[in-house]
């Protein structure tokens, strides 16, 4: 993207957006987090609809949407967003379906518009950005929801062992323990508070010269709860919930961003 220049939107039918996707990668579903259901159960009708739609595309968009949609198939980073409204998870206006793409200094931000169902969208926005900006249209997509006002709470661990202290013989409570308690007490709480929006955030290398196990992830989870505000929680052990405005999201989001290109970076290097 030129710098100054007015950033371009696009916006698709559910059916475009599929066309487009499955015609540039081969694949037959869209990439996470979305959704694609064909409103037709007839085989030849489908692909028909397909061939006109692509028709239909070329006529209008010409071959000034291939560069962008060679990025969104193939970036250096991915960032996906994915959540849903836990009071009603099924009603379509509740889910957050967006994913940010970049490659060097272009970026670009592709929502889902609320369908019929869980399973069905309304159609796709294509947003470009400068990649730097990435972060900041991405928080722009959730619920606007302020940071919240409990403390930092640590949580309890995503996988307890099962197990892990039988047979271990019993020691005297201490003050230590008595804190422990309460820190878990804490924690139970945290998760047991009446949630509205809540859902994860995934920062990927969009590939690596190691192959899939060599592409390097990070996710984080935010959660909304009622009546107070937004929490961030990071990857750790334990995890630990911290009050989150969208400052501070963003702020989180280009730290991860951050790590990924610090490994491309790397990657180049060795290549």
């Amino acid at each position: 993207m030129i710098s100054g220049a007015v950033p371009r939107q696009w916006k698709f039918t559910d059916l475009e957006f599929y066309a487009l996707w499955s015609a540039a990668t081969g694949e037959l579903g869209l990439p996470f987090p979305f959704h694609f259901t064909a409103r037709t159960l007839d085989p030849q009708k489908f692909r028909f609809d397909q061939r006109q739609a692509r028709a239909d595309l070329r006529e209008r968009l010409g071959e000034t949407f291939d560069p962008v949609l060679d990025v969104i198939a193939h970036p250096d980073i991915r960032v996906v967003l994915s959540g849903s409204d836990h009071r009603d998870v099924e009603k379509p206006r509740s889910i957050v379906r967006s994913m940010g793409v970049r490659r060097e200094s272009v970026g670009y931000v592709v929502s889902s518009l609320p369908g019929e169902s869980f399973w069905h969208s309304g159609g796709f926005t294509v947003a470009e950005c400068d990649a730097v900006r990435l972060a900041g249209e991405l928080v722009a997509q959730l619920p606007e929801v302020g940071a919240g006002s409990r403390a930092e709470t640590v949580l309890p661990r995503r996988a307890e062992v099962p197990g892990r202290n039988e047979g271990s013989p019993r020691r005297a409570p201490t003050v230590h323990d008595s804190f422990t308690t309460t820190e878990s007490e804490r924690g139970s709480t945290f998760l047991a508070a009446p949630v509205s929006c809540t859902g994860t955030i995934d920062v990927e290398q969009g590939s690596s010269i190691y192959g899939p196990r060599g592409i390097s992830r990070h996710r984080m989870d935010w959660r909304d709860l009622v009546d107070d505000g937004r929490y961030l929680i990071r990857e750790a052990d334990p995890p630990v919930a911290a009050p989150a405005d969208a400052e501070l999201l963003m702020g989180a989001i280009n730290s991860m961003i951050a790590q990924v290109v610090r490994v491309i970076k790397d990657e180049r290097r060795k290549a």
